[in-house]
């Protein structure tokens, strides 16, 4: 370990209300002061959001994709629920 670091993030929505509340996270690096800065760390840190945000984007785009404009729901006809009813029945703690 070559480096320990810190960041206190906060969350907000489009309209700039909170969502949830501040959290602070650590970790570590195997990189030195000299491959990279605090500035190099947050950034890294920062990409690394960007590529989660944008693949849970895409699949909430492909579940109602599959919810709207697909009427020959294979999981359907199954009795599966559909990746919207699977989403909603996990956020309300429900066993799917």
């Amino acid at each position: 370990m070559y480096q320990a670091f810190r960041i206190h993030r906060e969350i907000f929505d489009l309209n700039w209300n909170p969502l949830g509340r501040p959290e602070t996270v650590h970790g570590i690096t195997s990189l030195t002061a000299w491959q990279a800065n605090p500035a190099d760390l947050l950034a890294g840190n920062r990409g690394h959001w960007q590529v989660e945000n944008r693949e849970h984007y895409v699949r909430a785009r492909v579940a109602e994709w599959i919810e709207e404009y697909n009427t020959t729901r294979r999981h359907s006809a199954l009795g599966m629920l559909s990746p919207v009813q699977w989403e909603l029945a996990q956020a309300r703690g429900e066993a799917a």
